[in-house]
């Protein structure tokens, strides 16, 4: 899947906002202007195409707190994307979503719609009337319709509720898994008591999660089970370390697996447990940089955070792979990635704050060429040229 077009009303810092991606993306700007709440809009709508909308907006404190300034009465966001899994190139969907706040925190999906084209030819996939429950499916190419549900509940999407085998709609289905399989990443517990320094239970286990908790068991499963897998990481990480020899993954208690670094010059194998921040955060980006089975959308907030200097560059090569098997966008402040990334020629988008409200604009290639034919893109980011582009 490749998104084309993220509309976003109402939603955080972003009172109206339009944004175009392209397959390998940086996303720049200040403190507080807004990049991580683009990551947020993406993953709401993950959100609500897996059926989990509910326990999102528990975990984000309710919808109230996500209202642009408080005061919009609701949420909109659309998404336009083209090859979905599913589906040839020539099909085209737009998903649009109106989510309106209610007292005491509740809230209702007031419409929602998904709408297709086939070579050209346009038509509605999926319809939600304002204030009815009633959904109604056409088949993937025509505007018949195959199917109605008059009972859809009020607090997840329909989206979510139709997917499955019974379902005669390549589209629903496959819009609805690309979209729900989106993996939105930000922060990664590293302190000494998080689930990444402990042992896991051995498993099979090809994707790594939001949270990044399982990235050691991830790593076990294609480390052991993927060739080139085990050659890209070997190379990044003797890349990043002189003494690196190979990762070792020990039978530890009760079916459990322990992660450890066997060192050229050292007899000792420290653990996870021992392992510093940043190495188990290298070790978390390669895991999903470098995994074969990519979702749909890889996003990360900050992957330079908490990095030696020589691996930054080593992230951003890896970003530039990964973005030849999906898409790929990473927001940052450090100009030694920008500098890396530059290379790879990535869309550069700016935030800034404007009137209340995050704007975000991409910066045109062409002028962007201009200036890299003298300059690095981390030497026009630290000059501050690179956000007046914008």
């Amino acid at each position: 899947m490749r998104l084309k077009k993220l509309n976003v009303e109402g939603f955080r810092s972003f009172k109206r906002l339009s944004w175009e991606p392209g397959d390998l993306n940086v996303v720049i700007g200040p403190n507080a202007s807004g990049k991580s709440n683009l990551l947020n809009a993406l993953d709401l709508i993950s959100a609500l195409s897996a059926g989990r909308l509910n326990s999102w907006f528990v975990r984000q404190g309710g919808i109230e707190s996500l209202l642009w300034n408080r005061e919009y009465p609701g949420i909109e966001v659309s998404i336009n994307a083209n090859s979905i899994s599913t589906l040839p190139r020539l099909y085209a969907l737009t998903y649009l979503v109106e989510v309106n706040a209610s007292m005491h925190g509740f809230y209702s999906i007031d419409r929602e719609e998904l709408v297709g084209s086939y070579k050209g030819k346009l038509h509605k996939q999926l319809v939600r009337n304002t204030g009815s429950p009633r959904v109604e499916v056409v088949n993937d190419r025509e505007a018949d319709i195959v199917s109605v549900i008059d009972a859809v509940a009020y607090n997840e999407s329909a989206l979510s509720q139709l997917g499955g085998p019974t379902l005669q709609n390549r589209a629903v289905n496959g819009m609805r898994a690309d979209l729900a399989n989106m993996a939105i990443y930000s922060t990664l517990r590293t302190d000494g008591t998080s689930p990444i320094r402990q042992a896991f239970v051995t498993r099979h286990d090809d994707v790594v999660a939001r949270d990044g908790e399982n990235f050691p068991s991830v790593l076990h499963t294609l480390y052991a089970g993927d060739r080139d897998f085990k050659r890209v990481v070997n190379d990044a990480l003797s890349a990043a370390f002189d003494d690196f020899e190979e990762l070792i993954f020990a039978p530890s208690a009760s079916q459990r697996t322990e992660m450890r670094i066997r060192w050229k010059t050292s007899r000792f194998e420290p653990s996870a447990t021992d392992l510093s921040d940043g190495t188990l955060r290298f070790l978390y980006l390669l895991a999903v940089l470098a995994n074969p089975n990519s979702p749909p959308v890889i996003a990360i907030d900050e992957p330079e955070t908490g990095l030696h200097p020589s691996m930054v560059s080593i992230v951003a090569g890896l970003c530039a792979e990964a973005a030849l098997r999906t898409q790929v966008i990473v927001t940052t402040h450090s100009d030694e990635f920008l500098s890396a990334m530059g290379e790879y020629s990535p869309t550069v988008s700016v935030t800034h704050w404007e009137n209340g409200e995050t704007m975000i604009k991409v910066v045109d290639r062409d002028e962007l060429a201009y200036w890299r034919k003298e300059y690095s893109l981390g030497s026009l980011y630290r000059s501050g040229q690179l956000e007046q582009m914008a």
